[in-house]
């Protein structure tokens, strides 16, 4: 299964109540692949309202946890993070 899509991660915000909090917890079946633009559309705008409360990207990183993601999901959550927050590719 393939979750891909800013919009589709949009969409997905209600139906998971997705809400501002200083830690997230991401839960996936190992054979699911969430892409970074899925990220980003489900939980974008609360990551970028954190990170400016926190100092840095690897804070903001550290208060995600994808453990119980397969490595492609983790890998693709760290890089919406690392690009998609940095840049000004999000705005609120």
């Amino acid at each position: 299964t393939l979750f891909t899509g800013r919009k589709n991660g949009r969409k997905a915000k209600t139906l998971f109540s997705v809400a501002l909090c200083d830690r997230y917890v991401f839960k996936a079946n190992k054979e699911q692949v969430i892409t970074s633009s899925y990220f980003l559309g489900l939980i974008g705008d609360e990551l970028r309202i954190l990170l400016n409360k926190l100092s840095s990207i690897n804070e903001l990183i550290s208060r995600i946890d994808t453990s119980s993601l397969n490595v492609v999901s983790q890998e693709e959550c760290v890089r919406a993070i690392r690009r998609g927050l940095s840049s000004n590719e999000i705005e609120l």
